[in-house]
């Protein structure tokens, strides 16, 4: 894409009404109080609830100037698979090669990346993962005392609402910018092929890529 087509699909940002226009003072983020709290809060939910009918126009908007599509989800060799990762961001594409490795070792792994965090695609992840053995669902980042991180939490969410539920677990891994490798990916599918013959984790939430014996 050219910048000139970049700046026609953005469009141009132009305020209604600016900050240093003292002839018309604005008040911005101002507190509310118990009264209409709540109330704005239902609101923020459901203009969350309603955002995804604009997320896809806007995507099929965006495919059409550039031949490019985006959905809530993107699969990667999920048709027949048995084991599944779950990943956000640039994490997948290293996922991608081990999990072409594992295929020719004969590994029936694939890929779910998630590409629309909030509001979380339940319904369509739910439906990838309904068929596989057993699903990881991997974090970049911690949710202390949470039995699971955020990510980990919205699969196994959106799995519980279905009639079947795979066994899940968490892998947490890059914190604080860690690099993770094909050969760390391959570990933790050679894992996830493990709970799928034996039906459960060896622990709810596992590290990836720590200095030394985790245990």
């Amino acid at each position: 894409l050219t910048d000139d087509q970049v700046t026609d699909f953005v469009g141009v940002y132009r305020p209604e009404r600016s900050l240093s226009n003292f002839e018309q003072p604005m008040t911005y983020g101002s507190i509310a109080l118990p009264d209409y709290y709540m109330d704005i809060k239902r609101q923020q939910a459901d203009a969350m609830s309603n955002a995804p009918r604009y997320v896809e126009q806007v995507a099929e908007e965006y495919a059409e100037l550039s031949g490019r599509a985006y959905d809530p989800i993107e699969l990667y060799r999920m048709d027949d698979a048995q084991v599944a990762l779950v990943v956000l961001g640039s994490a997948a594409g290293t996922a991608k090669d081990a999990i072409d490795t594992m295929r020719d070792r004969g590994v029936a792994v694939g890929l779910l990346k998630v590409r629309m965090f909030r509001p979380f695609p339940h319904v369509e992840v739910a439906e990838a993962l309904s068929r596989t053995r057993a699903i990881c669902a991997m974090d970049r980042s911690l949710a202390m005392g949470a039995p699971m991180g955020p990510v980990a939490s919205d699969v196994a969410a959106s799995l519980a609402a279905g009639r079947r539920v795979p066994p899940i677990y968490n892998a947490v891994y890059g914190l604080g910018g860690r690099d993770i490798t094909i050969e760390d990916f391959e570990g933790v599918i050679e894992e996830a092929a493990e709970v799928a013959v034996s039906g459960a984790p060896k622990a709810a939430v596992r590290y990836v890529g720590l200095r030394g014996d985790e245990e």
